[in-house]
Formats: structure tokens, sequence, C-alpha cells
């Protein structure tokens, strides 16, 4: 007969599962009443004993005392508690004091008495007190003469239930009717036994039904995750999936795919601790303020590449290369156009150097309150009055492309300097190229900085130019010329 027995375990968890169960809208009934916890062990069990046999309290004869017990449970229906029946072969040699040793092989009989809890039950857990009483014979050695006895048997004793086995402790009066023999006068002689065993079942283990309490899909005698929540994938064991490993059940987590040591939010996200959007496992700069766009890495995002990141530059869209303040604005300083070039012996922009300018145009869109002097050099070919002339109609060129694509007038101003300020030998082609220049002069308000004039032109002078820029001439590229923008060396 199976008894149907409700651990509070298992009330605890169900009414957890309950719980979960209406958090999610659903209304989830259990019959306790069919609910199997426990099973009957009826199982033989084997006990091995050690301990002390004594007698004689004046002068406390005692011995070594050993043993090996057979038992089986049985159910009785007459009165409380659980029953077993054991028969035990014991060995002792009590030492006596005055009369020898006392060497006793006895077999008995005995039932053991469990009124306060039922061990042979299958799981079962704690510690269960017993008495026990049957009847004992034994095979006597002492005083030289060898003989029999029998009597009865009385004992008390606890087990306590570890992990597959149990440990035993007993305590046994015995009492030995001997019929005399030789020396030996017909007398009851007793003797005590304490011992302690360890009993281990023998035979295969119970097996509980299979319920499902969560239903889950895994049996409660296999399930780790007895109360897992309704519509919770589980694996074999019992516990909700987590594909990626991240600690979040698959049900629960939104980034499915985490990378193998990422660390997650509750929603099994990478965590993301300053809120820009890159999870901290990539985020290059943690700890960037609320509201700062970033790049890819993390760090705040600089579209202009001036060092200043865009939320908190004023002036977005700066050429690069030119140096800014913390605002992100250029501050006075001379930077080289290259990639700026004229037409051979003219002032003439090339259709690349309009690319550049069209850049410059738009940089400076975004200063409304800087002022640009454009500054023309040459080498040294050609005369001095010449070059100064040809250099100051290329600079005025540049203001002129620069007016039509919107920058006021009032902002602009062109000066050429000729050949007189070289920054590399006009000894080399390499070197005269490079002085071939176009410089922007940046000024800002009242930090404007004061630039050396150019000579001026007389009416002749500049009617003589205009007359050699009219003259056909071959088109020619600057040899050597390069595309970009960058300071002057």
């Amino acid at each position: 007969m199976k008894k149907n027995l409700l651990a509070a375990s298992v009330f605890l968890g169900l009414s957890a599962l309950s719980v979960a169960a209406q958090a999610q809208g659903e209304e989830i009934e259990y019959d306790l009443s069919e609910v199997v916890t426990h099973v009957e062990d009826n199982r033989w069990f084997l006990t091995l004993h050690g301990g002390i046999v004594f007698a004689d309290e004046s002068d406390f004869d005692n011995g070594p005392s050993f043993g090996i017990s057979l038992g089986k449970p049985f159910r009785n229906t007459w009165g409380p508690g659980v029953w077993a029946l054991e028969t035990t072969l014991r060995y002792d040699d009590l030492d006596t004091e005055n009369a020898g040793n006392y060497e006793r092989i006895g077999l008995s009989g005995q039932a053991l008495w469990f009124p306060f809890s039922d061990p042979f039950i299958y799981p079962s857990d704690g510690t269960h007190y017993f008495a026990m009483g049957g009847i004992q014979g034994a095979r006597i050695e002492w005083l030289g003469e060898e003989f029999g006895g029998y009597g009865p048997m009385l004992g008390l004793g606890i087990l306590h239930d570890w992990d597959w086995v149990r440990l035993r402790a007993d305590a046994r009066y015995r009492l030995d009717d001997v019929s005399g023999k030789g020396v030996v006068p017909e007398a009851s002689y007793y003797t005590w036994a304490t011992t302690l065993g360890v009993t281990f079942p023998l035979g295969e283990t119970p097996a509980l039904p299979d319920y499902d309490l969560d239903d889950d899909g895994v049996p409660n005698n296999r399930d780790k995750c007895p109360n897992t929540p309704p519509g919770v994938k589980v694996g074999p064991d019992g516990c909700p999936l987590d594909s990626d490993g991240d600690g979040v059940p698959d049900t629960y987590d939104k980034c499915p795919d985490t990378p193998p040591g990422v660390a997650v939010n509750a929603d099994g996200c990478p965590l993301d601790s300053d809120g820009d959007g890159v999870p901290d496992g990539r985020d290059k700069c943690p700890d960037t303020p609320p509201g700062v766009i970033v790049n890819a890495d993390g760090c705040p995002l600089d579209s202009d590449g001036d060092g200043v990141p865009d939320g908190i530059d004023q002036c977005p869209g700066t050429l690069p290369g030119l140096e800014v303040n913390a605002k992100g604005c250029v501050i006075p300083q001379v930077f080289e156009l290259r990639g700026v070039h004229f037409l051979f012996d003219k002032s003439t922009l090339l259709l690349d150097s309009k690319v550049i300018l069209d850049r410059v145009a738009e940089s400076l869109m975004n200063e409304p309150d800087v002022k640009v002097m454009i500054a023309g050099h040459t080498d040294w070919i050609g005369s001095d009055a010449y070059n100064m002339k040809l250099s100051q109609a290329r600079a005025q060129s540049v203001v002129d492309y620069l007016v039509s694509k919107g920058i006021p007038v009032g902002r602009l101003s062109a000066r050429g300097f000729g050949e007189s300020q070289p920054v590399e030998t006009n000894e080399t082609d390499a070197g005269r190229e490079h002085n071939r220049r176009v410089e922007m002069h940046i000024l800002e308000g009242e930090n404007t900085q004061p630039v050396e004039e150019a000579p001026a032109m007389s009416e002749e002078e500049a009617s003589t130019m205009m007359e050699e820029e009219a003259a056909p001439i071959e088109e020619e590229e600057i040899p050597g010329s390069t595309f970009g923008l960058q300071p002057p060396e």
C-alpha cells in the first residue's frame, strides 16, 4: 500500500509555482491529495556493528563486541509505528577481572519498533528512534568449559539517514541462562553491549511516480528546477534553457545571441553602463555623459575630426588639419591650401582647385565671425615685380571664387607675396613646386594678426599684367601638384 504524503518542500514549491502562474494571468489548480512524494522502501537491509560489551558494575568487566545483522521491514495494521524483523550474529570477548575471558558467539532474532517515524520510505531523511526485543542463544567458552546459553534480549537504538546509507547506534541487554557444566554453576549471566554501525539497503532503489508538477515535460524525480513558470522552455534537467549562457533564460532573453563572457542586464542584453548604445564590452569610452552622440567604439562622435565631440562642437565641418579651440572653432593660424592649382603662368583656377575651395567655403560658412586673408606665393623664376603681381592675382582669384560660393566679400582679403617667403629651396624642382603655394591666414575678431603688406601696384603695372594674362598661352598644370589640405611645413 502506498502512502500519499505531502512534504513541506513540495507544498512550498507548488505555492511558488501558483504565484508565478497567476502573475502571468493564468489560473492553475493542483489536486494535492493525489501527489505522491514518497513510496515504501521494503528492501532488505544489512548492518555492520562494532562496539563494547561489559558486565559487573563493581569492577566493570569489558571487552570488544562485533556483529552483523540482516533485516527487513514489515507493515502492521494493528497499531502505531513501523516494524522490522532482524537477525544478528555477534561475537563478544568479555575480559573478567577474576574469572578469565567470557567468550561468546551468539545468534539472536529481534523485532525493531519505530513508534515516531517511518524510516522505510523513499526518499527518507531524518533521525528515527526505535526499541527492540527478542530472544538469543549463544555458544560460550568460560573457565575452560564450553556450554550453551539462551535468554531474552532488549534494547534501544537510533537510526540516522545519511545519503544512501544510515548510521546506527544501539544498546542491548542480554541474559544467558546456563544449566551448568563442570566448574560453571547453573545460573543466569547478563551482559550489556553498546555498538555503532552502518546500515546498507539491499536491492534497487524504489522509483517515485513520474509526476511533473510544473508541467515542463521533465518528471519531478529528475527535475532540478521543479517550479519553472508555465511556458518557459527547459532543458533535460528541467531548468530554463539559456542558449547563450548569459544567465537569463531564453524565454526572457531579448538578446539571445550574447557572446560568451559578456555581462548582461535583466533582459539578457549586454550592459551599457553609460547608456550610449555601445555595450560595455566594446565601449572604449565607458563614461560618456548622457545625450552625447558616440561612434561605434562608444566614444563621442567627432565628425570633422578636430578633436572636439559633435555634442559640444559649435563650429562643425572644420577643415581637416585646422587647429581649433575648446569650442571646436578655428583659431588664428596660417594654413596651406594644398591642391589649389592654376593654369601655367596664369591666375585661372584648375578644376581640382575648385573641389578644395568648395570645402573651404563650407567650413567658412559654419564660422561667420572669422575673417580670412588669402596669401599667394611663387618661386623665384621670373622678376620680383612680376612674381609679386602673379601671386596677388592668384590670391584674388581664390577670394573671388569663395565669394561666388556665398562667403561675404567683407570677410576676405587677398595679398600677394611673390617669391619673398619661400618655404623650401628654389634650387630644385620639388622645392620650387612647394614655394608656388596658396595660404589661408585665419583671423578671428580682435585677435587679428598683423600681416606683411604687399607692395601696391600702379595703374600702369596693373594694365600691363592684364594684357599679359589676355595673351594666348599653352594651358599647363604645375608639374608634381598634390590634392589636399595641409598646414604649411
